[in-house]
This record gives structure tokens, C-alpha cells and sequence, in this order.
């Protein structure tokens, strides 16, 4: 996950450095509108041969059917590219969601064990002052009958 969100920034950053350096209002080709930027067909290629070109397509892992060869890499191909890359970050932004929402009810849940906590502690604290007091009270009790029972009344 962290590689991917290094990718992810790395790419940003290149799209914004390319679009804060390139010169748009020459461009005559057809036009591809993104975030605002628009770029020709070549461009696009160009600008994604630029962001792709240290991924190795003749990897022996690699599915022909996503590593056609570099003649037929047109503006489709990159746009499914495009599509891959906007789905895992859409999936990497809906992991952190529910990372965020998890540790949220973590830490309400370890909110309500500690209040749970504390009234424990009250509770045995309120116990203990009660035992506390009867025992106070039967020692009272106690001395009373004793010295009623030593005591002789005079008449």
C-alpha cells in the first residue's frame, strides 16, 4: 500500500510539473480535456510514455492482452492505464476510509470502557465506604451492649 501511494504521488507530482512547464495554446490536435488541462492525443501519449516508461512491459508476468508493443500503444491503451491507476487509488482512498472509520469506533468503544471503568471504580468505592460504615456501626453496637450488659442500675 505504501509503494502504491508513492507511485501515486510521484505520478501527481510529474502531471503537475509537466502542466506548470507546458505551453498549451499551440496545441491544434484533437483535445483531451483533464482537471481543467487540456492536452493533444500526442501529448497524452507522450506525457504517459514520460510516467510509464520505467514500468517494464516484457515482464514475464505480464499479461499480453494489458503489454501490447509500443507501435500499437495508442491513446485507449493508455486511457485503460489511466482507468487501473484512477480505480486502485479510488480503492486505496476507500481502505483509508475504513481504516479511519474502524480506529474512530476504536476509539469510541475504548471511550465507553473506560467510562464503564470508572463507574466499576466508583461503585466499589461506594461499597466500601458502605461496608465500611456497618462495620463501624456493629462495632458501635457491639461496645453499647457490652457496657449495657456491665452497666447495674440504680434505683
Amino acid at each position: 500500500m505504501d509503494t502504491l501511494k508513492m507511485e501515486l504521488r510521484d505520478a501527481q507530482a510529474s502531471i503537475t510539473k509537466i502542466e506548470s512547464t507546458r505551453d498549451l495554446s499551440s496545441v491544434q490536435h484533437t483535445k483531451i480535456v483533464t482537471a481543467g488541462t487540456e492536452f493533444s492525443d500526442e501529448e497524452f501519449v507522450e506525457t504517459l510514455d514520460k510516467l510509464l516508461g520505467h514500468v517494464d512491459m516484457a515482464q514475464v508476468h505480464a499479461d499480453p492482452v494489458d503489454c501490447p508493443p509500443p507501435d500499437r500503444r495508442d491513446t485507449a491503451w493508455h486511457l485503460k492505464r489511466l482507468d487501473v491507476v484512477t480505480a486502485l487509488e479510488d480503492e486505496l482512498c476507500r481502505a483509508q476510509h475504513a481504516e479511519i472509520s474502524e480506529e474512530r469506533e476504536l476509539f469510541r468503544l475504548q471511550v465507553l470502557v473506560e467510562r464503564a471503568r470508572l463507574k466499576v471504580m466508583v461503585q466499589r468505592s461506594l461499597a466500601q465506604k458502605k461496608k465500611e460504615r456497618r462495620e463501624m456501626l456493629a462495632r458501635a453496637s457491639h461496645e453499647l451492649r457490652r457496657q449495657l450488659k456491665n452497666t447495674r442500675f440504680q434505683l
